[in-house]
């Protein structure tokens, strides 16, 4: 009989530590990638002399994230072979 507090083995290899961390990581990659999107749109207006524009750097962000999110999609459906029908 096995210990209530034990895992099987095969659910401790570190394969299955890196599938679990895998959608932490890529939405963490996913919020740095939106931050850095503005701060760059910001660092350009700085640089070019123009005063902030939070509708640009809104745009930039929001498109950021959309493309952001479709790749995640992307990789998902990779990693996971295929959708699920």
């Amino acid at each position: 009989m096995q210990n209530m507090n034990e895992q099987p083995i095969e659910l401790m290899t570190p394969a299955s530590g890196l599938r679990a961390r895998l959608p932490r990581i890529a939405w963490l990659c996913w919020a740095a990638l939106i931050a850095a999107t503005g701060y760059v749109s910001w660092q350009v207006d700085q640089q070019a002399g123009r005063p902030f524009n939070p509708l640009g750097t809104g745009i930039h962000c929001t498109l950021a994230a959309l493309l952001g999110l479709l790749l995640l999609t992307w990789l998902e459906v990779r990693l996971t072979s295929g959708l699920d029908v």
